[in-house]
Protein backbone atom coordinates (compact mmCIF):
# COMPACT_ATOMS: atom_id res chain seq x y z
CA UNK A 1 0.00 0.00 0.00
CA UNK A 2 1.48 3.32 -0.91
CA UNK A 3 2.86 5.74 1.94
CA UNK A 4 3.03 9.33 2.81
CA UNK A 5 4.95 11.51 4.93
CA UNK A 6 3.48 12.59 8.31
CA UNK A 7 4.13 16.04 8.22
CA UNK A 8 7.51 16.99 9.33
CA UNK A 9 7.47 13.96 12.17
CA UNK A 10 9.92 11.75 9.45
CA UNK A 11 6.64 8.78 9.80
CA UNK A 12 5.49 7.00 6.60
CA UNK A 13 2.10 6.09 6.87
CA UNK A 14 -0.90 5.24 4.93
CA UNK A 15 -3.13 8.04 3.41
CA UNK A 16 -5.87 6.42 5.23
CA UNK A 17 -6.49 6.86 8.51
CA UNK A 18 -8.89 3.70 10.35
CA UNK A 19 -11.02 5.79 12.60
CA UNK A 20 -11.51 3.69 15.93
CA UNK A 21 -13.52 6.05 18.18
CA UNK A 22 -16.35 3.79 18.72
CA UNK A 23 -13.78 1.54 20.59
CA UNK A 24 -13.49 3.86 23.46
CA UNK A 25 -16.92 2.82 24.56
CA UNK A 26 -18.00 6.45 25.04
CA UNK A 27 -21.08 6.23 22.50
CA UNK A 28 -22.10 2.73 22.73
CA UNK A 29 -21.67 -0.25 23.96
CA UNK A 30 -18.09 -2.15 22.45
CA UNK A 31 -18.15 -5.76 21.22
CA UNK A 32 -13.75 -6.18 22.31
CA UNK A 33 -13.94 -9.32 19.15
CA UNK A 34 -15.59 -7.06 16.55
CA UNK A 35 -12.55 -4.28 17.43
CA UNK A 36 -9.68 -6.77 17.48
CA UNK A 37 -11.12 -8.05 13.92
CA UNK A 38 -11.42 -5.10 12.76
CA UNK A 39 -7.92 -3.47 13.35
CA UNK A 40 -6.59 -6.86 12.62
CA UNK A 41 -8.52 -6.50 8.94
CA UNK A 42 -7.07 -3.21 8.62
CA UNK A 43 -3.26 -4.41 9.60
CA UNK A 44 -4.08 -6.89 6.54
CA UNK A 45 -4.63 -4.35 4.05
CA UNK A 46 -1.41 -2.43 5.07
CA UNK A 47 -3.13 0.15 7.01
CA UNK A 48 -0.60 1.48 9.70
CA UNK A 49 -2.30 5.10 10.74
CA UNK A 50 -5.39 4.88 12.97
CA UNK A 51 -6.98 7.41 14.40
CA UNK A 52 -10.00 7.47 17.02
CA UNK A 53 -13.49 4.47 15.20
CA UNK A 54 -15.48 2.03 13.62
CA UNK A 55 -16.33 -1.92 11.94
CA UNK A 56 -14.61 -4.12 9.30
CA UNK A 57 -17.91 -3.32 6.87
CA UNK A 58 -17.22 0.27 7.35
CA UNK A 59 -13.16 0.11 6.64
CA UNK A 60 -13.94 -1.80 3.69
CA UNK A 61 -16.34 0.88 2.44
CA UNK A 62 -13.58 3.64 2.79
CA UNK A 63 -11.06 1.34 1.32
CA UNK A 64 -12.13 2.55 -1.91
CA UNK A 65 -11.13 6.66 -0.94
CA UNK A 66 -7.27 4.93 -1.78
CA UNK A 67 -8.04 5.06 -5.32
CA UNK A 68 -9.18 8.98 -5.93
CA UNK A 69 -6.74 11.51 -6.41
CA UNK A 70 -7.44 15.32 -6.36
CA UNK A 71 -6.06 17.30 -8.98
CA UNK A 72 -4.19 20.30 -8.19
CA UNK A 73 -7.49 22.53 -9.20
CA UNK A 74 -9.96 20.34 -6.85
CA UNK A 75 -6.72 21.24 -3.95
CA UNK A 76 -7.02 24.67 -4.74
CA UNK A 77 -11.15 24.41 -4.77
CA UNK A 78 -10.77 23.07 -1.31
CA UNK A 79 -8.47 25.46 -0.03
CA UNK A 80 -10.46 28.58 -1.24
CA UNK A 81 -14.11 26.70 0.17
CA UNK A 82 -12.21 26.22 3.47
CA UNK A 83 -10.71 29.62 4.08
CA UNK A 84 -14.40 30.36 4.57
CA UNK A 85 -15.22 27.92 6.82
CA UNK A 86 -16.25 28.49 10.49
CA UNK A 87 -15.72 26.02 13.19
CA UNK A 88 -18.46 24.16 14.56
CA UNK A 89 -18.63 22.88 17.98
CA UNK A 90 -20.80 20.01 18.56
CA UNK A 91 -20.97 16.65 21.15
CA UNK A 92 -18.02 14.92 21.68
CA UNK A 93 -17.25 12.04 24.11
CA UNK A 94 -15.60 14.15 25.85
CA UNK A 95 -18.14 16.42 26.62
CA UNK A 96 -20.85 13.88 27.23
CA UNK A 97 -21.92 12.99 30.88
Amino acid sequence: MRRVMLGATGLEVTPLAYGTWQFGGDWSPVDDQSAVAAISQARSFGINLFAVARTPDHLAETLGALDLTLSQAGLAEIDTIMAAAVPAGGPTPEGMS
